[in-house]
């Protein structure tokens, strides 16, 4: 169950420093959880086990956050003052977790 709720963090975005507060763990329990999360899942990053994720439905469009926020820092533009995420990398990102969810879909045997 605690998996369960560090992946759908994980799927909003957060660090972990971020999930150790959130949850009232040490950093190093949350690091513990989630490569137990990567582990479960076959994957090896978080990127992948928040595209697992959405694919098992266990994070929803709610939880969507984390598209923008995957390596948004590389690709960001500044705007009027203000860090913005060029389109074109969101693009790039969208079609990456499309052909993980494709790989994931063949791997559970329900091809799309």
């Amino acid at each position: 169950m605690r998996e369960v709720q560090v992946l759908k963090l994980l799927a909003r975005g957060f660090t972990t420093s971020q999930l150790a507060r959130e949850l009232h763990r040490s950093p190093r329990t949350v690091d513990h959880h989630v490569s137990a999360i990567l582990g479960k899942l076959g994957v090896n990053s978080r990127s992948q086990a928040v595209a697992a994720a959405f694919t098992l439905g266990i994070a929803s469009v709610h939880d969507a956050s984390a598209l923008v926020t995957l390596g948004a820092g590389r690709a960001a533009v500044n705007v009027n003052g203000r860090a913005r995420v060029t389109q074109e990398f969101l693009a790039n990102k969208v079609d990456m977790l499309s052909q993980y969810v494709h790989l994931l879909r063949m791997r559970a045997g329900h091809l799309a």
